[in-house]
């Protein structure tokens, strides 16, 4: 198997969905904290969200620690500040942030999913799957979890379990391209291939909006050839 051309980690197997914002930036402060530094907080949110969506990373980061600057150990500010970190490929920081805002915060979502996809691409695939699970346990019904959880369960070869998360994220989302194109992937490199399993997923990933794969149908063919094969 190989990356996919949507996957935001070019590294892993299967495809994936790119990952939003940790979690929201606060857009309140403490009673106690002065006016000027609560307009402060309500500009900079704004201009935080406005930096993310628009994938520019180091404006993002000074907004975000600007941010953290009016309000010290917000965990949803270094939530944030440890997604950036992810998103400009500087995992070690990002574990880092994300960590330390799930000390002050254990119940923050996304947090724990960036965190897994964090440790993924640090190389630390069991802690990737405790995170993925804990984020999977708290929001059950987010299909790209369970996606991202397939990714780092194939990495360890354990792929029934991927293939579970994988059918739970196309159940929860019927219409999840990059699911459907990884079961497509997991049904044709199985020991004994289901190339009509795998047509299917891979066609209905197309129809969503997945490219074509002129490698994956070639395979596809091969497989397909294979199976109905006739003895001489």
């Amino acid at each position: 198997m190989r990356p996919h051309s949507t996957a935001i980690l070019s590294a892993c197997l299967l495809a994936t969905s790119p990952l939003p914002a940790s979690d929201p930036v606060p857009t309140a402060a403490s009673p106690t904290t002065p006016s000027l530094d609560r307009e402060s907080i309500r500009r900079l949110t704004a201009e935080g969200a406005a930096a993310f969506a628009a994938a520019d990373w180091p404006r993002a980061r000074r907004t975000f620690q600007s941010l953290l600057r009016l309000d010290p150990n917000n965990p949803r500010v270094l939530s944030n500040l440890g997604a950036v970190s992810f998103q400009e490929h500087d995992y070690k920081e990002a574990i880092l942030r994300l960590e330390e805002a799930l000390r002050g915060d254990p119940t923050l979502v996304r947090t724990w999913e960036t965190l897994g996809m964090a440790y993924h691409r640090d190389g630390q695939s069991m802690l990737a799957v405790s995170c993925l699970t804990r984020a999977a346990a708290l929001e059950p019904r987010e299909p790209r979890i369970h996606n991202e959880l397939a990714v780092v369960l194939l990495g360890l070869g354990w792929t029934r379990g991927a293939e579970r998360s994988l059918h739970t994220a196309v159940e929860l989302d019927p219409e999840y391209a990059e699911a459907h194109y990884n079961l497509a992937l997991m049904y044709l490199a199985r020991d004994s291939p289901s190339p009509e399993l795998a047509r299917r997923h891979y066609l209905q990933a197309v129809a969503l909006g997945v490219p074509k794969d002129s490698e994956f149908e070639r395979d596809l063919e091969e497989a397909n050839a294979k199976v109905y094969q006739q003895p001489d």
